[in-house]
């Protein structure tokens, strides 16, 4: 009788022992063949990794068959690795939509703080120059410093966001600040996002901050706390 292929149904000779056209081992057995038919998943072939011999101490009555085993490649992802490693999960991609709403990623965010922080030393720098020149007049000057750069703090973390969501590094990369149910912020959320939220989230070891990164509406401690959202997105109120 003339052999063929398990798989390709491909001729084969008495002494083959793989097929020319695909590859497929030629199986002497039907133990071997229900093997390898269990091992064609969507016409592709898992060939035998180990075949393990049977135990001599079998009887002669009792025939062993190989036991033939095979292994599957496993992809892991990043962000199986972290929620194994640290129990946490990856936040979405920057683009990610919260509602109608595109939430605005860490890196939007750390670069709004850091024009804010350079528009306070900016201030400071030529408050600074400005009393060097008016040596004099330090003491008048510190007073007068002091003064205006609470006034500003005032107005760019506290005032502009209770207006428009936004302070002015918050303007310049386009990001803006609203209700947790994507309403308009309330002036009572921004001040307990920024007098009480951001306290909160520098302990310990800023974690709170950081936990934008991955959270899954990229809020930290502040935003939980007072229930708000960072987005992208800019619409009227």
């Amino acid at each position: 009788m003339a052999k063929s292929c398990q798989n390709c149904k491909n001729p084969l000779s008495e002494r083959a022992k793989f097929c020319r056209m695909c590859g497929t081992p030629v199986l002497v057995n039907d133990y071997q063949r229900k093997n390898i038919n269990d091992s064609i998943v969507d016409n592709e072939i898992i060939l035998p990794t180990k075949v393990l011999a049977p135990s001599p101490r079998a009887s002669a009555k009792q025939v062993v068959p190989p036991i033939i085993s095979t292994t599957k490649a496993k992809s892991i992802s990043v962000d199986q690795t972290v929620k194994s490693l640290f129990g946490l999960s990856l936040a979405p991609p920057t683009n990610a939509l919260v509602g109608s709403l595109e939430q605005a990623g860490f890196a939007l965010r750390i670069g709004a703080f850091m024009l804010d922080l350079l528009l306070i030393m900016v201030l400071l720098l030529f408050v600074t120059l400005l009393a060097d020149s008016f040596i004099s007049y330090q003491t008048i000057i510190a007073k007068i410093a002091t003064l205006l750069l609470s006034v500003i703090w005032i107005s760019n973390f506290l005032v502009l966001p209770s207006i428009k969501g936004q302070s002015v590094g918050k303007w310049l990369v386009g990001i803006r600040i609203i209700s947790s149910n994507q309403s308009r912020a309330k002036v009572s959320q921004i001040l307990v996002r920024h007098l009480f939220g951001y306290f909160i989230a520098t302990l310990p070891f800023a974690l709170g901050l950081l936990w934008v990164i991955w959270d899954p509406k990229q809020q930290g401690w502040h935003d939980k706390l007072a229930r708000t959202l960072v987005v992208r997105k800019r619409f009227n109120y």
